[in-house]
């Protein structure tokens, strides 16, 4: 081999071995990877049951399957609907007062939305939707208050009626329900709110 061909050959095995040096340096050592598992697991994560990883972690599956139970609060959806959350109380009577206040509150925002809507003079789409709105607002709100006092006149010493649009929550102070009594407060609201008895969820607070 000639003088000139070995310096070339010298020249590209000393760059070859800078750039090598270089790409260690800045990404370090290349794992290869199992063409048979193509995406491995990482060392936190282990195969379920099912054959998907699984963290190791017992963070996030905390309440999943849990339901709040009627009568523990209210929260309102944009629309018309209310719905049950979680509100504090001290006693029966504060509870029941509570979840009251919390209903008409919430229904009271909503229908605050719609007045102003109506009242900005905006598309009169938006105006014909927010007016039937507001009308399916009042009535939720009045038909509510027939049927706590029907309830009451049952004999029980207080009841809150939260309406939506596909349910009724009723939550009545008693210990303990019967089946009649169940009976007579699911007809009372579905006679009086015009809805079907399988829309009625009737619970009890002491």
């Amino acid at each position: 081999m000639s003088l000139k061909k070995q310096t070339v050959w010298l020249l590209t095995m000393l760059t070859l071995m800078v750039v090598l040096s270089a790409y260690y340096l800045f990404y370090g050592e290349v794992k290869p990877i199992d063409v048979a598992n193509p995406d491995p697991q990482t060392e936190n994560e282990k195969p379920g049951e099912n054959g998907t990883a699984q963290s190791e972690t017992n963070g996030g599956t905390e309440g999943v399957g849990k339901s709040e139970a009627p009568g523990d609060g209210i929260r309102s959806d944009p629309t018309t609907d209310i719905q049950i959350d979680t509100v504090p109380s001290t006693s029966t009577e504060d509870f029941f007062a509570s979840l009251r206040l919390e209903r008409d509150q919430a229904r009271a925002q909503m229908m605050e939305q719609y007045y102003n809507i109506v009242s900005a003079n905006q598309d009169k789409e938006q105006v014909k939707e927010a007016s039937a709105k507001l009308d399916e607002l009042q009535n939720m709100e009045s038909n509510e208050q027939t049927v706590e006092s029907l309830i009451k006149a049952e004999g029980f010493p207080d009841a809150v009626v939260i309406a939506s649009r596909d349910k009724v929550n009723v939550i009545v102070q008693a210990k303990e329900l019967k089946e009649d009594q169940v009976v007579t407060i699911i007809n009372l609201v579905s006679k009086n709110m015009n809805v079907p008895g399988t829309s009625v969820i009737v619970s009890s607070r002491q």
